[in-house]
């Protein structure tokens, strides 16, 4: 995932240079999620514990270009990193190369993954899973993989939010018609990266995670405010007081966000 992807790169693709250019477009985009300080602070520390992740054997279900993978290897973890794509294991391998980290990077199909049972203390996965032909099947494959007592954080799309309903409803589905020759979900996978692009209610989630021991659900959203509004949002800035408008702001943000991010124990 390089995010601003209709903006080309500047830089020599396999460089160092490639990578801190996709990465800050990457952690830029995200950075009111997990790491609103960044640059002064590391990528998504709101949401990992890395200190915990020492000497720990971790799994990336989906490492993409290798981003989230070089942060989990700088921090001491015994990283593996799969992916189903050829494009994204040679990128993550060419990054570990450039920057000297240690891991393995594998071809693999999260709905089948070859590792044994219980391989893993730590499972990470960002915006990957709602892509798979069968979530419950990767779903499974994260559950018999990890540890009993292991961890794991998944982010998966939030169906009751103002993306998909707003803008895949209203805008997408009436206004633009598309709702005339498809369903909701089909109106949404439309403008969706990925093939496939599922959404996820907070109930839903609680069903297909149930194996699991804790489930920890939380909504977020990324930009820098939760309506996508533009020059409404400067003018909304502006006529209502700032700890009133920035609360507001979180509040409808924490509800009806974008992502869904798991909390997950065995």
């Amino acid at each position: 995932m390089l995010y601003n992807w209709e903006q080309p790169l500047s830089t020599r693709e396999g460089t160092k240079e490639f990578f801190e250019e996709i990465d800050h477009r990457f952690f830029n985009a995200i950075k009111n999620i997990a790491h609103p300080l960044y640059p002064s602070e590391a990528p998504f520390n709101r949401l990992i514990d890395y200190s915990s992740l020492k000497d720990k054997k971790m799994l990336e279900v989906g490492c993409g270009s290798g981003a989230n993978a070089a942060l989990f290897a700088r921090c001491g973890a015994i990283v593996t990193a799969i992916d189903i794509t050829d494009r994204a294991v040679e990128l993550t391998k060419k990054r570990f190369s450039v920057y000297g980290l240690n891991g393995e990077v594998l071809k693999a199909d999260a709905e089948d993954m070859p590792f044994d049972d219980e391989s893993f203390d730590y499972i990470w996965s960002w915006g990957v899973i709602h892509h798979t032909a069968n979530m419950k099947n990767a779903i499974s494959e994260i559950y018999r993989v990890l540890k009993q007592g292991g961890s794991a954080q998944i982010m998966v799309y939030h169906k009751n939010s103002f993306r998909y309903w707003v803008i895949g409803g209203v805008y997408h589905g009436i206004i633009k018609g598309k709702l005339f020759k498809m369903s909701l979900d089909e109106v949404n996978k439309s403008f969706t990266d990925g093939y496939i692009a599922r959404h996820l209610t907070k109930k839903e989630a609680k069903d297909m995670f149930k194996m699991f021991s804790s489930i920890k659900l939380s909504v977020l959203d990324q930009g820098d405010h939760f309506l996508p509004l533009g020059k409404i949002n400067r003018f909304l800035e502006k006529i209502i007081p700032g700890k009133i408008f920035s609360g507001l702001d979180a509040f409808f943000m924490k509800r009806f966000g974008w992502f869904l991010f798991i909390d997950l124990i065995k």
